[in-house]
Formats: C-alpha cells, sequence, structure tokens
C-alpha cells in the first residue's frame, strides 16, 4: 500500500513501528487492523520504489493518526525504534506499546513508562480486536470540529423595465382664413355701429345705479373682510400621533445543567484499582500541571503521589491518578469520564 493510499482510505491510520525480526507478526497485525475499519502502515512494505527509507518513514509518522509499538527485546534496543518514538511524542500521537514478550522495558522505558501495556503474549486476536475498539474511539474524539457552513447570498433580482411612452397624438392643421367675398363688404360697417350703440346703451345704464351699487360693494366689501379676519385667526388643531406601547421583551431562559455523578477521590482501604491520567520524573512539574488541567476538565480532584507507595506501579515515578475503586466495574466507569480530558489514560490494579 502507498502513503496516498493510506492517506485516502478515510480510516483512522496506524504506524506499526517494529524491529526487523518481528516483521511476520507486524503483517499480521497489519491485516487485522484492515479487517476492523484500521489502515496498518509498516516498513519495507508499504514504501514506494525507489523512494527514501527515512523520509518515507518521518513523512507516514506525521501523516499517521496513532503509533502501535510491537515490543520485544530486539526493539527495546533498536536506534530505529527509538527515533520512531520520539518522532511520535513530538507530533503529540496516540502511541499503543504490544508486549510481545514478557521483558520490562530499558532502553525505551523513558517513552513507554507513562502508557498502559497491551500484552499479546499468546496470539489471540481478541486481544487485538479490544485495542481496535479503543483507537476508534479515542481518534474520532481527537477528529476536529467540522467548519460552519456559509449561506451564499443569492443574486439581486434585475430592476423592472421602463414602461414605454404614450403615444403621441396628431396636432390638426390650422384651418384656413375665409376671404370676403364683395357680397360680404356693406357687413362690417353695419356690425360696427350696432356694437357701439350697444356699449353706449349699457354705459348710460349703469351710470344711473352708481349711487346704489355703491353702498351695496361697501357692505359686501366689510363682511368679506370681518369672514377673513375670523378665518385668519381660528385655532389650527393638529392631529399629534400617540406613542406606541413598547412590547414587553420575553425573559432569557438560562438551560439547568445536569447533575455530575460523584466518583470517590480519596483512597480506600478496601479499594485495588487507580484510574492514572499520567506519570512523571521525580521534581517534574508537569505532574502539578496535569492534576490542575485535569480538575478543570472532569471536576475531579486527583491524587499527586509517588509510585513507590502503590503496589504494582513501576518504581521512581510521581503518579496523577484517581482512586482508589473497590472492583474493575466502578474503576472502568471512572475510566470512561477520565479518557473524555486525557485521552491515554488507563486503569492500575494495586493488588490491594
Amino acid at each position: 500500500m502507498s502513503n496516498s493510499q493510506s492517506d485516502s482510505a478515510g480510516q483512522p491510520t496506524a504506524f506499526i513501528s517494529h524491529h526487523s525480526s518481528q516483521v511476520e507478526t507486524a503483517r499480521r497485525l497489519k491485516v487485522i487492523l484492515g479487517h476492523h475499519g484500521v489502515t496498518g502502515w509498516m516498513a519495507p512494505d508499504d514504501i514506494d520504489p525507489g523512494q527514501p527509507f527515512d523520509k518515507a518513514i518521518v513523512d507516514q509518522v506525521r501523516r499517521s493518526d496513532l503509533i502501535i509499538l510491537l515490543f520485544c527485546g530486539q526493539s527495546d534496543q533498536s536506534r530505529h525504534v527509538k527515533r520512531e518514538l520520539m518522532m511520535a511524542e513530538n507530533s503529540d500521537k496516540l502511541i499503543y506499546p504490544v508486549r510481545l514478550e514478557e521483558k520490562p522495558a530499558d532502553g525505551l522505558a523513558y517513552w513507554l513508562n507513562d502508557y498502559q501495556w497491551i500484552d499479546w503474549f499468546d496470539g489471540n486476536d481478541d486481544t487485538v480486536t479490544r485495542m481496535i475498539d479503543t483507537i476508534k474511539r479515542q481518534t474520532e474524539n481527537s477528529k476536529p470540529a467540522p467548519p460552519p457552513l456559509v449561506p451564499v447570498a443569492a443574486e439581486p433580482a434585475p430592476p423592472p423595465a421602463a414602461p414605454p411612452p404614450p403615444p403621441t397624438e396628431p396636432v390638426a392643421p390650422p384651418a384656413a382664413p375665409v376671404n370676403a367675398g364683395p357680397a360680404n363688404q356693406w357687413k362690417v360697417p353695419i356690425v360696427t355701429a350696432m356694437l357701439v350703440a350697444a356699449v353706449m346703451l349699457a354705459g348710460f345704464y349703469f351710470m344711473t345705479r352708481d349711487d346704489e351699487a355703491g353702498n351695496d360693494v361697501a357692505g359686501t366689501a366689510a363682511a368679506t373682510e370681518m369672514a377673513s379676519s375670523e378665518e385668519d385667526t381660528e385655532p389650527q388643531i393638529v392631529d399629534e400621533a400617540e406613542p406606541a406601547a413598547p412590547s414587553p421583551q420575553q425573559p432569557i431562559v438560562q438551560p439547568v445543567p445536569e447533575p455530575v455523578p460523584e466518583l470517590p477521590t480519596t483512597p480506600s482501604a478496601a479499594g485495588s484499582y487507580y484510574v492514572v491520567v499520567g506519570s512523571f520524573q521525580p521534581g517534574d512539574q508537569t505532574a502539578r500541571r496535569r492534576a490542575r488541567q485535569f480538575q478543570n476538565c472532569a471536576g475531579i480532584q486527583p491524587i499527586v503521589g509517588r509510585s513507590d507507595d502503590y503496589a504494582g506501579f513501576a518504581p521512581g515515578l510521581t503518579v496523577v491518578m484517581i482512586g482508589s475503586f473497590p472492583d474493575a466495574g466502578t474503576a472502568n466507569r471512572a475510566l470512561v469520564r477520565a479518557q473524555a480530558c486525557v485521552a491515554d489514560a488507563y486503569v492500575r490494579a494495586t493488588g490491594g
């Protein structure tokens, strides 16, 4: 399988780190992973011809979602395996150590003491299947949220077309003048004389009625002036619109958070199970930071203590954990809650 095929499969990709003496075990693990929806990548099978060996491994570690280490005596002393783990730590990759031999870590103890081991001594596929379920859950939680959808603005509608201009009515031509013929020459002086006489009679009639009309006109003018003054002084009433009553605001209802179930956070005399959320070298301030971050996330105050004080822990470390729990069922329920904040948290049985 090439690198491009592994990236385009749309499944979690696991880089299988192994010593060359365990190449057949690595190939078997790759087949099991593929049957359960996880893409496996291993060298030298998945390196394209002509591609530099070291560059292919560096690129694939950065692209993979997790690292599965097949641990044995040879891989514990392998410089190549150590470099692969260093790159995985620097890239914040999930690491799953799978022990093929019952041997404590020596050369790789610095990187592996902080992780929960998976023993595959008998080669049973069920052990790998349980690990694959954890891989799918943790890689799904680490995926980034999809970007929000951006609505696409609709194109503005074109403006309406202007109406056509009204039709222009035709203008009629001017009428032609009527020419006066010889029969109409005597009609003009007669009509003019009749008009002059009518004007004179009208003037005499109005002269005789000047006195009576003058009084009537004066009274009418006075009445008109008084009516005008009354109209000017009449007050004008302006209607004022009443302000609209403000609409009442709807109250904002805050959701009531659901209560969080309490888990035991103090040691119990009968308890023999702890959920470990980190182990560090003595004096490392990262232990205190991990404890504060976990308390802010899970709402549980963890225990920060020495691993020498608890049976079943590697000596010489500072451990951050919650517990103790009386049985494995209670510890596993606490583990689910802890892994929501620290993905690589695990259960440690002290045997107490």
